[in-house]
């Protein structure tokens, strides 16, 4: 303590705050209640502009390096950007273009070689039409077309075609990879529920595959990561890209049971005739695609 500052006398008593409390609103009236309540408000508000200049400086600098690294991560593609890509349509492939395919990568087994090569051979590129007479193409055309979905009250009576159309496909003349979306207009949910089952039990066919106990798969693997695997194991640059798109569209829906069996569940029963036998890779080892369904005796 210097020699000039006044002695500490220690905080003020209860009348000294009083005394100065009066002082303030007798000399200071307006100004004091300035000075307690507007000068908050003034440095409140003075900081948050400082805060409001600071985040968006931030945020300019957080954008302008978000630009600088956008070209280095649009060159890292992952598989389903390979997948979305439309990429051009593949030449025929032969024997020799094939064995030096991934697909082909360390399998010693010449069964197993003989089977791949037949699956990577094969014409994927052809569609479920060309098989179809021009009626049964207008019918799966008109009844894949978009319809309005009604409720109970609102539903209406089928036309001769729709019910031409019913005929052909309850009969399995006209295969669909659903019921016919008018079915939507003309009846009940609980019967458009029952269409559903019944699509499922009859229309769809299922494959099985067997996998082998030194491949790991979850038991709860869900439908993309098991074709995630099928597509990094069967494709290179320039092979099996078709074939996977055509498995892409031919398959419902890929399970795996937790125990030793992959199964595929196919639109339709000709898509999965188109599969049966069929070889593919699975991470390091080889499956092959059986219809194991028990027909009644």
């Amino acid at each position: 303590m210097s020699g000039h500052d006044p002695p500490d006398t220690g905080p003020p008593s209860d009348g000294e705050q009083t005394a100065n409390t009066r002082e303030l609103r007798a000399g200071g009236g307006e100004a004091g209640e300035r000075t307690i309540g507007q000068e908050v408000a003034e440095t409140t508000g003075r900081r948050n502009v400082t805060d409001e200049m600071e985040c968006t400086s931030d945020a300019v600098a957080s954008t302008g390096n978000a630009r600088e690294e956008s070209p280095g991560s649009a060159n890292l593609p992952t598989w389903r950007d390979k997948l979305k890509a439309q990429a051009p349509k593949e030449e025929v492939v032969t024997e020799e273009h094939a064995k030096g395919s991934r697909m082909l990568e360390g399998i010693w087994n010449p069964v197993h070689v003989k089977m791949l090569l037949n699956t990577l051979m094969t014409n994927w590129e052809e569609t479920p039409d060309v098989h179809m007479n021009p009626d049964h193409i207008a019918m799966r055309k008109e009844a894949l077309a978009p319809a309005n979905a009604s409720c109970d009250e609102s539903i209406r009576s089928g036309t001769a075609r729709e019910n031409e159309i019913m005929k052909a496909y309850m009969a399995g003349d006209l295969e669909l990879p659903h019921p016919p979306n008018f079915l939507k207009e003309v009846m009940i949910s609980a019967h458009r529920a029952l269409m559903e089952d019944m699509h499922e039990e009859y229309m769809n066919s299922t494959l099985t595959a067997v996998v082998p106990a030194t491949v790991r798969v979850g038991a709860n693997a869900p439908h993309a990561d098991l074709y995630k695997e099928l597509f990094v194991a069967n494709t290179d640059k320039s092979t099996g890209h078709s074939m996977m798109r055509a498995l892409q569209r031919d398959v419902k829906r890929l399970s795996f049971d937790g125990g030793h069996t992959l199964l595929f569940v196919f639109y339709s029963k000709s898509a999965a005739a188109r599969w049966n036998q069929k070889a593919l890779r699975y991470q390091n080892a080889v499956i092959v695609l059986h219809n194991t369904h028990r027909r009644p005796e």
